[in-house]
């Protein structure tokens, strides 16, 4: 499937930077996304936006909470984390599907891969408003490493903190004020297997 996709071979450098880049513009429609939501929730104090019933209806529903959850857009967040930190591995199992330097193994190329995903997450970035009003950068780097809590992060009752995985104890949860109903939470974790093994759960 790979080569009907690509019948020439890739250069896995440019390929991967390409990875990179797509992730990087996922996260900035998703700081849209979830900003959105804050200002809703700001401009209703007190409000808290209901979360359907059916595990189904949680991903494709009706009302506010189809407008300001992202229980979707975080599922392709999370396949696409997948496939960015399994690139190298990858490049390293097909090498007919890229371009090698001749003299370069495999494992060699594994690890140039895995390098210059550490250097191309640490030089990419999102931004968005914390709780205290004040900015808070997150490199991919970080992000990369809170692919966990993307699967709890999609509720909009939650603060923008809790919905952008700030570990529990760290300076940014800290302006965190807000959290969903014990309820909500509970129904969350339920549907937390499904985040894990990336399917949605049938209509």
């Amino acid at each position: 499937m790979e080569r009907l996709i690509n019948p020439e071979p890739l250069d896995p450098s440019s390929a991967l930077a390409e990875l990179v880049n797509a992730f990087h513009k996922q996260l900035l429609t998703r700081v849209l996304s979830v900003a959105n939501a804050e200002d809703y929730i700001q401009a209703h104090p007190g409000a808290v936006i209901p979360m359907p019933a059916s595990p189904a209806a949680v991903f494709q529903d009706l009302g506010l909470w189809e407008d300001y959850s992202t229980p979707n857009r975080d599922m392709r967040l999370l396949m696409a984390l997948d496939v960015l930190l399994g690139f190298p591995e990858k490049a390293a199992r097909s090498p007919q599907s890229f371009i090698w330097p001749k003299d370069t193994t495999p494992e060699r190329m594994k690890q140039d891969l895995a390098e210059l995903l550490a250097r191309l997450s640490r030089d990419a970035s999102i931004r968005y408003m914390r709780s205290d009003g004040r900015p808070q950068s997150l490199s991919i780097e970080e992000i990369l490493k809170r692919g966990p809590a993307f699967e709890m992060a999609y509720n909009p009752n939650d603060a923008v903190e809790v919905r952008w995985g700030a570990p529990e104890g760290s300076a940014e949860r800290a302006a965190a004020k807000r959290r969903a109903p014990k309820a909500q939470l509970q129904r969350m974790e339920s549907l937390r297997r499904w985040f894990r093994s990336r399917l949605r759960p049938p209509t």
